[in-house]
């Protein structure tokens, strides 16, 4: 489910023409010589942009190969979205793997996961500062975002579901670390996705305060506890899996909570909690198939997310569906559509959803982008060979730089009245 977005978010930086540092390009192919195995290695990976609040800049992840050392080394870059060929800057250091990069809601700070310190965790940058250690917690951060307010972060974190903190998780692992014997007893699958066995352990999400320079401060709250599932959902899943309301007060999570047969089961459902913690609510228990991708409209009185409607079948149809979070009532948006939902945003304004989707002209190649605003309207589709992908409160709404078929060009979005 995760493969357009991954697509959509490399078309991003591919359509800043600078965005790859003359450093981490591989060496030009001398006349005559084919393209190599070593070559394809050596490739510049592009992923995870992020758009500051005011649509100037670009941070987002490179991954490079150190073919000395035999390892990939990922760093964040930035690039000022206003010139042309400007000149990207790295903001992490290269001895330290870092990763998805977030904004903070005012612009003011770039957050990032990092393992500098010895595993990975929130960390957070501003212009002319030192990097500052976010969360210090005893096991790894898979994936995170920072409220809009700035006053909480909310993280995923794999643990033990007996486990009443962090640390007995932590101790169970060391333990098991230093143990003679290794077999292991499944009496429940999955017992392995693709290259990685289960080890027990569910990922869920948690809530950290924040204080006023911007650490965690308090006991992680876990706010999907007693559910049976993971978020992220396993084994593709990631931070598109739970989202926070522009005021900061509530979070709204996927998951498919299916403690027999997992593996037969699509039903995943949309949850709703405080963030501060409390008992999750079910918006989608009426829909047996697949909701998800979560994503608060920018008033913060609708939720928009993705719906399948057949049961146990998960290459269905996605659709997108809005939620009025204060009547409860579901207004489907693209049911007349002949293509699923890709991935979608809310524009700035949260007048207008954009929504990636897969061509079915088997005369092009690559992907659409359909306009609907919020009554479901159809405004337009234009065939790109790949679409940006972008956060919903950023201005590039406005101006899109979009990858088509037969080259690149500049277009506006524009609004419904």
């Amino acid at each position: 489910m995760r493969a357009f977005h991954l697509g959509a978010a490399i078309a991003l930086i591919a359509a800043v023409s600078s965005a790859v540092p003359a450093n981490a390009r591989p060496p030009q192919a001398e006349p005559g010589i084919p393209f190599s195995v070593q070559d394809l290695v050596r490739l510049a990976r592009l992923s995870e942009p992020a758009v500051s609040p005011d649509g100037k800049h670009i941070a987002y992840t490179l991954r490079a190969t150190d073919m000395d050392a035999n390892r990939g080394r990922t760093a964040i870059w930035t690039v000022d979205a206003r010139k042309h060929n400007a000149s990207p800057a790295r903001i992490t250091d290269l001895e330290a793997n870092s990763s998805s990069p977030e904004w903070s809601g005012d612009g003011r700070f770039l957050y990032y996961l990092s393992n500098r310190g010895g595993s990975m965790q929130v960390w957070r940058t501003a212009p002319g500062a030192e990097p500052h250690q976010v969360t210090a917690l005893p096991l790894d951060v898979g994936s995170y975002h920072v409220s809009p307010r700035g006053d909480r972060v909310f993280v995923t974190v794999e643990v033990f579901a007996d486990c009443a903190t962090l640390a007995c998780t932590k101790e169970r692992l060391d333990a098991a670390a230093h143990r003679r014997e290794h077999g292991v007893v499944y009496d429940r699958i999955f017992v392995r996705h693709w290259d990685t066995w289960s080890d027990g352990r569910r990922s869920q999400l948690y809530s950290i305060p924040l204080d006023a320079s911007g650490a965690a401060d308090g006991a992680p709250v876990n706010l999907t506890a007693g559910i049976d599932g993971d978020v992220p959902s396993k084994p593709f899943g990631d931070s598109a899996d739970y989202a926070i309301s522009a005021d900061g007060q509530l979070v709204a999570f996927s998951v498919r909570a299916v403690p027999v047969g997992e593996p037969w089961s699509t039903n995943f459902d949309i949850y709703v909690v405080p963030a501060g913690g409390g008992t999750p609510r079910n918006l989608t228990a009426d829909n047996p198939a697949w909701d998800g991708q979560p994503a608060f409209s920018p008033d913060g009185s609708t939720l928009a997310y993705a719906a399948m409607e057949r049961p146990g079948y998960e290459s269905d149809r996605f659709h997108l569906v809005l939620l009025d979070l204060h009547s409860g009532v579901k207004r489907p948006l693209t049911q007349s559509w002949d293509r699923s939902i890709g991935s979608f945003a809310w524009s700035h304004d949260g007048k207008t959803l954009i929504a990636t989707t897969n061509l079915t002209d088997p005369d092009i190649t690559g992907s659409s982008i359909e306009y609907t605003d919020a009554g479901g309207i159809k405004l337009g589709r234009r065939t790109l060979a790949e679409v940006i992908g972008v956060r919903a409160r950023s201005r590039l709404f406005e101006m899109c730089r979009v990858v088509w078929t037969r080259g690149v060009e500049d277009y506006r979005v524009k609004r419904s009245r």
